[in-house]
Parts: C-alpha cells; structure tokens; sequence
C-alpha cells in the first residue's frame, strides 16, 4: 500500500540531492562511469537551486497581509478592542489533547503495535523466500 501521497520534509530535500545530481551527471553508474562524478555534490545542487529552484519558487502573500495588519492603525484599533474575544478564540483552536503515557501505550496495544509478532519478509528477487523474522516490541521501544 502506497503512503499518504506527501513528500516530509526530508524527503523532499533528499530527492532535491538526487535530482541535482542526477540532471549534473545523467551517466553517471553507466559503464565507464561508475567512479567520478563530472559534476559533483555540493556544486550540482547549488547549481539547481540558484538556477531553477529558488529562481521560480513562489513566494504566499502572507507576508504582505501581515505587513498590512502590523502597520495599520484602523486594523490595530479593532484587533486591540476585541482582544480578549481574540486571545479566547485563539486558545480554543489551539489547545491540544494531552495523552497520558498510560493511555499512548494503551492504545498502541489494542492496535497491535508493541508486543510479539513473527513477520515474513517479502524478498526483491521474484522466487527467494526470506526466514521469518521475530520481532518484539515493548513500550520501552515507543
């Protein structure tokens, strides 16, 4: 099953490295060149991100809204007078759920995180058949 369908963070900054590289060297790993990279990293990706990444990056209008709220007199006078409505808001839409350890590890357990479990591997190569691996997963591990 595919994942959620969204590059983390990392993930998007490690396919960056590998594009800059892989657009700097495009036969790079063919036969004759497995060894030296023509173009290699750090200046491949500084390459791409001077050239293309940050030269067509788009930036959101938040800042200039922002600007806008910061400097404007009338906009402070409201946002001062209905402050405390505003402060009540705020707090409400961002309070958070506290979990207790007790409940975390709880709800782990009936999900059938932590615990025994016998998994079989699936093997890259069509036809092998990997051993069954026991894992065991305690709420130390989470």
């Amino acid at each position: 099953k595919a994942g959620n369908k969204a590059l983390k963070y990392h993930e998007f900054l490690e396919a960056m490295v590998m594009l800059a590289f892989h657009r700097a060297n495009p036969r790079y790993g063919e036969a004759g060149h497995e060894r030296e990279a023509s173009s290699p990293l750090p200046g491949c990706l500084e390459l791409l991100l001077q050239r293309s990444l940050l030269k067509k990056a788009k930036h959101g209008g938040m800042a200039s809204i922002k600007e806008g709220i910061a400097h404007g007199a009338d906009v402070q006078v409201i946002i001062w007078s209905h402050k405390s409505a505003l402060l009540k808001e705020f707090n409400a839409a961002t309070r958070t759920q506290v979990l207790s350890k007790d409940a975390f590890l709880q709800s782990l357990s009936t999900r059938a995180l932590i615990g025994d479990a016998n998994v079989q591997p699936l093997s890259s190569v069509r036809g092998a058949s990997l051993p069954a691996v026991h894992l065991s997963l305690s709420g130390l591990d989470a």
